[in-house]
């Protein structure tokens, strides 16, 4: 902005200066650590409840038809392909497993799938515009990580009503390359973010997931200060701790410990960021569901009150973003993208 455009912005904000009520979460965490799971369940209604639990059944009791929906979701030319031999064949869960084979390993020591003897010959015979290796990968990662990943940094459909302030949610993708693109986005004082690790990594130097805290916290760290309170940890997917055959929930004390272990540590050096007195635990079975959502409002409330502290927006700016969520909304109603043109624009203001 000019000398002249900052002058004026100044001068609106000194007559109609009005405390900011919108702000947004950035979910933070490595792939499959459960940041689409997480702002699923924030933003389910009391309706979709069992609509929620029913995502989280593992891959193998997927029916046909939760694979013709992933299948869809694939983006890709023979996608519909896909679709009707998952439909045609009837294929669930317990059925992918005889689609791909391990074709050994690559120089990084990762394994490659190729397509079965089955896939191949449904493809040539009845799918011929399927890319059989492809379609074999995206299997076997469906497989392995038990989810469909997120691509590049998502703007979450719904938001979290915290009383006179709403939160929107950013969920980003945990591959490593989109990490230069995400810091573009997270360099600002102004948002809250959430890094999330996987109760069975911690104390555990072997697991994929160990240490995520930490490295989230210090990338965080070296783009800027960060306001008090603007900075919260979360523990993710307990109920794998009881699938091991703990069943005196040892596992499960031993994360813990281990958890309030390292959130302490990292809390000490992060100058106020965290404010919390300990980390959230995200539990989404049915009997804890509630308390869990009831857990993270709370905690999302008392952050977004001291990221807010002191930050004003002339009340024209909070008029005319609420203008525009409305007119986002009919659009989207109308399966249009929601972007506005110029003339639309000054139609609606």
């Amino acid at each position: 902005a000019d000398y002249a455009n900052l002058r004026d912005y100044l001068a609106l904000l000194a007559n109609e200066k009005t405390a900011v009520t919108r702000i947004r979460l950035m979910v933070l965490g490595f792939g499959g650590v459960g940041k689409s799971t997480f702002c699923r369940a924030v933003t389910t209604t009391k309706d979709g409840g069992q609509v929620f639990q029913s995502s989280l059944t593992p891959v193998q009791e997927w029916g046909v038809g939760r694979l013709v929906d992933w299948a869809e979701r694939l983006g890709t030319s023979w996608s519909k392909d896909a679709v009707r031999l998952i439909f045609e064949e009837n294929v669930t869960g317990k059925d992918l497993a005889k689609f791909a084979v391990s074709g050994g390993g690559d120089d990084n020591g990762n394994a490659i799938f190729r397509p079965s003897r089955i896939l191949l010959d449904l493809c040539s015979s009845k799918y011929p515009s399927i890319d059989s290796d492809a379609f074999a990968r995206a299997i076997s990662a469906l497989i392995a990580k038990g989810y469909l990943s997120t691509v590049g940094a998502v703007k979450v459909e719904g938001t979290i009503d915290l009383g006179e302030r709403t939160c929107s949610l950013v969920d980003f993708a945990g591959q490593v390359e989109f990490l230069v693109s995400h810091q573009l986005l997270l360099s600002s004082m102004h948002t809250l973010c959430m890094v999330i690790q996987p109760a069975p990594s911690f104390g555990k130097p072997d697991h994929r997931h160990f240490g995520s805290w930490d490295y989230w916290s210090k990338f965080l760290s070296s783009l800027g200060d960060r306001r008090r309170g603007s900075l919260l940890l979360a523990v993710s997917q307990l109920d794998k701790l009881d699938k091991d055959g703990n069943v005196n929930n040892n596992s499960k004390n031993q994360a813990k410990i281990h958890a309030k272990r390292e959130f302490a540590n990292i809390k000490g050096r992060a100058s106020g960021a965290i404010s919390c007195g300990n980390p959230l635990e995200l539990d989404y079975c049915p009997d804890s569901m509630v308390k869990t959502i009831s857990s993270i409002k709370r905690t999302l409330s008392k952050s977004l009150d001291e990221v807010a502290h002191s930050w004003w927006v002339p009340s024209s700016y909070e008029l005319i973003a609420d203008i525009l969520q409305c007119a986002a909304k009919q659009k989207s109603s109308n399966h249009e993208l929601p972007i506005l043109t110029k003339s639309e624009l000054m139609q609606e203001v």
